[in-house]
């Protein structure tokens, strides 16, 4: 459990559901599964937790992907700034 992360029930109609953990996460928008892959390597390497999401849908048939891109990648708030600087080097060593 990361320190930042704080515990909740989830309640329906007064009742209990179940308990949650909630963290506050900012998210970068990612183009496509090659650079989800890069960068997600890029933050193991720092030891930056985080989450590949994509907006990938058998029901809708790519709906989510034509309308919303490819996905995004979800990192805890407390490591922003220090994510933020690694993938403005990422994206600036692309340009080269």
């Amino acid at each position: 459990m990361l320190p930042e992360m704080r515990k909740t029930n989830l309640n329906f109609k007064g009742k209990r559901i179940k308990e949650v953990w909630i963290m506050k996460v900012f998210r970068i928008e990612i183009k496509d599964e090659f650079e989800a892959d890069i960068f997600a390597n890029i933050l193991a390497e720092e030891g930056i937790p985080h989450a590949v999401i994509g907006n990938e849908s058998l029901v809708y048939n790519g709906l989510f992907k034509m309308t919303m891109g490819w996905g995004f990648i979800e990192i805890p708030e407390k490591y922003k700034d220090r994510t933020l600087n690694l993938y403005s080097s990422y994206k600036e060593s692309l340009k080269e």
